[in-house]
């Protein structure tokens, strides 16, 4: 990969273009005063006689928590050429050691207090989340926030450790999409006054870390009056504000300190208002194509000092919520005269969030012509700007206007808005006015305004980049052939075709729900919740509901459905087609839709649906509101029954496949490492190829598809979530009760997938990887019963605290885990993952096994133990009873079916054993049996050589 253009300018963040005016200090503290006099009346606000500023709050949603927050106003600005990444390596430390408290981690965690922090460009905060209740934890969380503002410790070998965690943290764990958005980030910044940091720059300084230097970083930032304690949550705030100003009232302030509003203000950004034209190679992405990038000027949600922010961050937001719903229909087509759009590109996150870059990517064809392309893109764009509408407008605010006014109700959020008014000086409005305030501004703003501010805003003459990736130089247009272009594409008379039409709802494919017998037995709902069906056409279902953990997946409902792949994995070409055909006809037309509608159906209506084979089974996983249920099942109707072949859908689909098999797009991500695993571990099971995908026709897969993945008879649907049994059960039964079914067809029996049960040593080689990855197993037959379960995952807690202390040296998230490889026959293997710098892996692996070794021989001591059953007790019941992006029961129940085993068996021993029947010399001896390396599985995968 090499940038032709603009790789000879070194980036460096430190650049400055302008002087400050000194009078801001000034109005700042005048406008903070005005700004403290307007918080809300049920906040304790005060300012100690050394700077130390505290924010109280009581509030009990969610009932029975505390949220604090230790904030500095001090980030990456505050960085000297001397201190690059010292901001974020102090984060580290203090999130790991004190003076008080040399093991941070292990005191939080035994006091059940979530320990978690963050560094920014201009501010660092440190957040203890915890139960409400407990004076000795509230005591213990106040002297936590003591120490972090005054007493962090800095040791050689903690340094040493947090450094080297703060490089991994950092290493690209895709090295193109790394490289990617370096190159578009660094080019738009290029023709400002902000520079980026490189990552080897960035290695260099945390390889050789100055202790008198992260000391002096300390000493000069984290000062009282640079400082504030945020409290929200179940608590008495006069009592917290009497412990506050006895606590923190002893916080010196050096003499002669420094401002960082001062530094914060020479990377105020400044756009040139020109244009530039680049042009790129991309050795791995061969593809030609043109990226835009349009900037402008930020208008952050989290900065509003005045009434004026308001309106600017309303102005911005209507724009890009209409741009996007204007641009939508132009990409959902199969030949658009733009394939992406984004006006959140990186989240805007560029240069401290002060730059808001919208990105269109343009295809190239080998042979297309590049004036062709860009006048179709130009008469989209002409088009998308002009159809803002009164009723697009009304829509779009009525939505912001939902968005704007919601209350602040939970106790992070309030502490964060507590922030945001220390760090920016924020204007406070009372609910009341802020409501009115937004009416005013939004009732005033009508189409006319709208549209004239996405005209200037959104203008590709000024501020805009056109990268060409892989175009000759001599191609490239210069800035006057680009303006011609885009008034000829005003004179056009032909405007850009596009066919796209949302779906309303889809047709209804089923009869009346009635009380007909559709199943074998009548059902009843057993001790834990659990009820079991199994239909006439040979579906079976299983219904377990679990209360949601927070308001965001009230009445959401998952669907895991499975069933073994009847075809034999030696008939390959078959084996192929029946297992890749699913992901064909779901990325597919079906029902007379478009691809295209069928997804954006899906996003409207909140319905997710997605095909797998892993581990030779068919899995279908689908989530939706329980209100639409009977949309989710006419969508799955209508791809079990009715694909329709498109040979444009088909090449699409093709496209993806061949780049998901180059490697480049996506990475090593888990799903593929988990592949790559299953490979060596797992019987060896056919794989769809770059030459399948040359070979294949639609009608082939298809033939497959309506054998295998698409009837659905065998099987078995686990509905879990947030719904009621007695109403749920009756709609999901008749549903699939009308589904048609293979039941009497010629299959082979579904074959075996077998365990590797062997020790192997493996090197793999990865073409899109700068480091490398190690995932060491350790399989051994254990006992299938709830004690020794309990004792595994004992076990597999405390091994993944030492690894993650032991290779935290170069590895941002070492880790330890445990699994069962082949539960039928009782293999159960701890399994340890990390990444390291390439060459360092093999001492990453000798600290990994004497780790391993170390817990087999000495075990665990009886004060961990206690609170390890402490913090596991509660855990585990918590999970039995409620969801949220995890979701316990699927998996569990999906192993109990297939293994023939009771499901109440363990949930209702689990919590009884790990409280009364858990001793420490029984767990230790269980150390010594389990923790085997003897038939020790270990996979390298390094770049691609």
């Amino acid at each position: 990969m090499k940038v032709i253009k603009m790789t000879q300018h070194t980036l460096a963040m430190f650049f400055i273009l302008f002087c400050v005016v000194i009078t801001f200090s000034q109005e700042s503290s005048k406008e903070h005063q005005e700004n403290v006099e307007l918080l809300d009346s049920t906040v304790r606000y005060g300012k100690l006689d050394n700077g130390f500023t505290y924010y109280l709050q009581h509030n009990e949603n969610p009932p029975g928590r505390i949220e604090m927050i230790l904030s500095v106003k001090a980030g990456y600005f505050q960085e000297s050429q001397n201190q690059i990444e010292y901001a974020h390596l102090l984060e580290h430390m203090g999130s790991f050691y004190t003076g008080k408290f040399p093991d941070l981690p292990r005191f939080t965690d035994s006091l059940g207090i979530y320990n978690h922090a963050r560094t920014d460009y201009e501010k660092t905060y440190y957040t203890l989340s915890f139960a409400a209740g407990d004076q000795v934890r509230l005591n213990a969380a106040m002297q936590i926030l003591h120490e972090w503002s005054t007493n962090m410790l800095f040791k050689p070998e903690h340094l040493a450790l947090q450094s080297g965690a703060v490089i991994a943290e950092g290493r690209p764990t895709s090295p193109y999409d790394s490289w990617l958005l370096d190159t578009l980030s660094n080019t738009t910044l290029y023709n400002t006054n902000f520079r980026l940091i490189k990552y080897p720059k960035k290695v260099e300084s945390m390889k050789h870390v100055n202790l008198n230097e992260i000391n002096k970083f300390y000493q000069d930032w984290y000062r009282p009056d640079l400082q504030a304690a945020i409290i929200v949550g179940d608590v008495n705030v006069d009592s917290l504000e009497t412990i506050i100003r006895k606590k923190f009232s002893d916080l010196k302030v050096k003499n002669n300190p420094k401002d960082p509003e001062i530094i914060n203000k020479k990377f105020d950004l400044q756009l040139p208002d020109k244009n530039q034209y680049v042009s790129i190679r991309d050795s791995i992405n061969k593809k030609r194509r043109i990226i835009i990038l349009k900037k402008k000027i930020n208008h952050d949600d989290d900065i509003l000092r005045s009434k004026e922010d308001l309106k600017n961050v309303i102005l911005q937001r209507l724009s890009m919520n209409i741009l996007t719903k204007l641009h939508s229909p132009f990409v959902k087509q199969y030949e658009p005269p733009f394939i992406r759009y984004t006006n959140k590109f990186i989240s805007n996150t560029l240069a401290n969030r002060q730059l808001q870059v919208s990105l269109w990517e343009i295809p190239l064809g080998k042979d297309e012509d590049i004036e062709e392309k860009m006048l179709n893109f130009f008469k989209a764009y002409q088009v998308i700007k002009t159809q803002s509408s009164t009723s697009l407008l009304n829509n779009e605010k009525a939505k912001l206007l939902d968005d704007l006014i919601t209350e602040t109700k939970s106790s992070k959020d309030k502490a964060l808005r507590f922030q945001d008014h220390f760090i920016y000086n924020n204007k406070t409005w009372t609910l009341d006015e802020k409501k009115k305030t937004i009416r005013v501004i939004l009732n005033d703003i009508g189409v006319s305004e709208i549209s004239e501010y996405i005209t200037n805003q959104w203008n590709l003459n000024k501020n805009t980049d056109f990268v060409f990736f892989n175009v000759d130089d001599k191609q490239v247009p210069g800035h006057g052939q680009i303006i011609k272009w885009m008034k000829n594409s005003k004179d056009l008379s032909s405007q850009p075709v596009f066919n796209f039409k949302a779906i309303d709802s889809l047709p209804n494919r089923f009869s009346s729900v009635n009380q007909k017998k559709i199943y074998e037995d009548n059902y009843e709902e057993n001790i834990i919740g659990l009820t079991q069906v199994k239909l006439n056409n040979g579906i079976n279902l299983v219904f377990k509901p679990s209360a949601p953990a927070s308001p965001s997946y009230n009445n959401i409902v998952s669907i895991l459905g499975f069933k073994k792949i009847p075809v034999a994995t030696s008939d390959v070409k078959n084996y192929i087609a029946t297992t890749s055909s699913s992901d064909m006809v779901l990325s597919g037309d079906a029902g007379g839709y478009s691809k295209f509608q069928l997804q954006d159906f899906m996003l409207d209506q909140q319905i997710r649906l997605r095909s797998q084979t892993t581990e030779n089974e068919f899995k279908i996983e689908g989530e939706f509101k329980a209100e639409d249920v009977k949309n989710f099942f006419n969508l799955l109707y209508l791809y079990v029954t009715d694909p329709n072949e498109n040979s444009k859908a088909f090449q699409s689909w093709k496209s993806d496949k061949q780049e998901l098999l180059s490697g480049y797009k996506y990475g090593l991500n888990d799903v593929l490492l988990k592949d790559i695993s299953n490979e060596l571990q797992y019987s060896n099971l056919p794989k769809l190829s770059k030459d399948d995908l040359r070979e294949i026709d639609y009608s082939t897969y298809l033939r497959a598809y309506k054998k295998g993945f698409g009837n659905l008879s065998g099987y078995t649907f686990i509905i879990t979530g947030d719904f009621n049994t007695d109403n749920m059960l009756p709609k999901i039964t008749h549903y699939l009760s009308e589904f048609p079914t293979l039941t009497n067809q010629d299959s082979l029996t579904a074959e075996k997938y077998h365990y590797n049960y062997t020790p192997f040593e493996e090197i793999v080689h990865f073409n899109n990887l700068k480091e490398a990855i190690v995932e060491i197993s350790f399989p051994v037959k254990v006992t299938k019963d709830v004690k020794t379960q309990v004792q595994l995952d004992l076990l597999v807690k405390k091994l993944n605290q030492m690894i993650f202390d032991r290779l935290r040296i170069d590895c941002y998230t070492p880790r330890a885990s445990g699994r069962w490889m082949d539960y039928e026959n009782g293999i159960y293997a701890f399994n340890i993952s990390f990444d390291s710098e390439l060459g360092n892996e093999r001492k990453m692996i000798k600290y990994a096994m004497e780790e391993f070794g170390n817990l087999k021989q000495h075990g665990i001591s009886k004060a961990w133990l206690e609170t390890a059953i402490a913090q596991e007790r509660p855990k585990y019941g918590q999970n039995l009873e409620t969801f949220w992006m995890l979701n316990f029961w699927p998996k569990y129940l999906k192993r109990s079916l297939q293994h023939n085993e009771d499901p109440e068996d363990k949930v209702l021993k689990y919590e009884s054993v790990i409280s009364h029947f858990i001793n420490l010399e029984e767990l230790n001896k269980a150390a010594k049996k389990y923790l085997c390396a003897e038939n020790r599985q270990q996979l390298i995968i390094l770049p691609e050589i």
